[in-house]
């Protein structure tokens, strides 16, 4: 599941941006959706320890500014997605969503801190609007990844 994040991790790089507002749908998050509704919240904890620190030592550096920006919102995410989940109100779509919410607010505030400015809290608008497409196409490709698995994998439950 790991290798899987990392090459969507790396297709994702050579999404273009514009300018120094970088906004990426976060495609390995699929991968951590599917763990999520797969496996318990340890074993998907795991999987994310594992992501973050691959990512790190091959795209970000370990230790960086875009280490603890990354890892912020991907814990974030994880908790509140875990929440979300828990709870039995949201779908996979709404979970992936609130996950998306999560982790561009995670990666705000830890931005903010390391620049000590309270400037970038004027994007989070934009960023909260921008979760929703994104949380979106995220939770309906783990969804149907999980439709993939569940007809080609026998015997794979959710623990």
């Amino acid at each position: 599941m790991a290798a899987a994040a990392i090459a969507l991790r790396y297709a994702e790089s050579f999404i273009p941006v514009a300018g120094q507002f970088a906004a990426k749908p976060g495609l390995p998050n699929i991968i951590t959706l599917a763990c999520m509704y797969l496996f318990s919240f340890k074993l998907t904890a795991l999987y994310l320890a594992v992501r973050m620190l691959l990512t790190a030592l091959l795209f970000t550096g370990l230790f960086t500014p875009a280490f603890f920006i990354g890892s912020t919102g991907a814990i974030l995410s994880l908790v509140i997605m875990y929440a979300a989940k828990r709870s039995n109100l949201f779908s996979i779509h709404g979970v992936s969503v609130a996950g998306a919410g999560a982790h561009n607010t995670g990666q705000l505030v830890m931005a903010g801190i390391l620049m000590q400015s309270s400037e970038l809290f004027n994007l989070w608008p934009l960023i909260i609007a921008l979760s929703v497409p994104f949380g979106l196409f995220t939770g309906f490709a783990a969804a149907k990844l999980l439709r993939a698995l569940k007809n080609t994998t026998a015997g794979l439950r959710p623990l």
